[in-house]
């Protein structure tokens, strides 16, 4: 499932309107919005989520917390830089802790 599916999923699990779907930082995670919505599908019955059987459902590779895509290969550029990254940012901690 890619970001636009994910996105389109997740604006079709929220029911809320004071919500602005354009913004991403709005969005629950699809885990916990799947969850949210396999929880309102069993009606509340966290064992019947669990032994949910219905193959066909989109939701159905993300019930129980699983994310069926896996991690991404970071390369070692980016790897430098997050060492980087938080390099300069234990050396500003420690600067304002003087």
């Amino acid at each position: 499932m890619n970001y636009s599916e994910q996105l389109k999923l997740c604006r079709d699990l929220h029911n809320f309107t004071s919500i602005n779907y354009d913004d991403p930082d709005n969005l629950l995670p699809i885990r916990k919005a799947a969850k949210m919505k396999c929880m309102d599908c069993c009606s509340g019955d966290t064992k019947m989520a669990q032994e949910c059987g219905v193959k066909t459902c989109a939701l159905y590779p993300y019930r129980a917390g699983r994310n069926p895509n896996p991690p991404r290969m970071r390369t070692e550029i980016q790897i430098a830089a997050d060492r980087a990254a938080g390099d300069r940012l234990r050396r500003a901690r420690a600067s304002r802790s003087l």
